[in-house]
């Protein structure tokens, strides 16, 4: 896989996430279950190592 072709993919996957995230957050109200906030504590934190792979994707290029 090229670095291009990698970048369109995180990218894919990064908007994926958020789109997730989105979600999420909209639909989450005061009284949240228990699997409310472990999805969005997943979903935070495969956006944070997204992000980091992103990071160190640039730094090489």
């Amino acid at each position: 896989m090229t670095k291009n072709e990698r970048i369109r993919a995180l990218k894919k996957e990064f908007k994926i996430l958020l789109q997730k995230l989105e979600r999420l957050l909209k639909t989450t109200n005061r009284q949240n279950s228990i699997d409310d906030v472990i999805d969005l504590i997943q979903t935070f934190y495969f956006v944070y190592h997204k992000v980091s792979d992103c990071q160190k994707l640039v730094s090489k290029l």
